[in-house]
């Protein structure tokens, strides 16, 4: 399931070339780190009007919980993750993950 929203501002826009390295190179850190089967990856851009504040870009994570992603493996994606987002976009962007519980996931499509 996860999904990512990667928001930022008109200064630091990816055209569809540079976000489709992004998305596959993020895609890439969230086979190895989270587990899931790429097909159930969601990565999402959000151009927003202005820059976010305090940051050049700022990037969510939602996952759902799962024994195997423990402290220790969300922090190593999350520093992999930084080091990725940094080198694209110029800059540390803010990065939050969150962990969804349970087991019952109601979505369509």
């Amino acid at each position: 399931m996860p999904t990512v929203s990667i928001h930022y501002g008109p200064d630091h826009a990816l055209d569809a070339a540079a976000f489709a390295a992004l998305a596959e190179d993020m895609a890439e850190l969230i086979e190895q780190w989270l587990g899931p089967e790429r097909q159930k990856i969601q990565i999402m851009p959000i151009a927003l009007a202005h820059p976010p504040l305090g940051r050049v870009a700022y990037v969510e994570i939602k996952a759902r919980d799962s024994d195997a992603r423990t402290d220790a493996v969300v922090q190593q994606f999350i520093a992999a993750l930084d080091s990725l987002t940094q080198e694209v976009f110029g800059g540390p962007c803010r990065i939050r993950y969150t962990r969804v519980p349970g087991d019952l996931l109601v979505a369509a499509n």
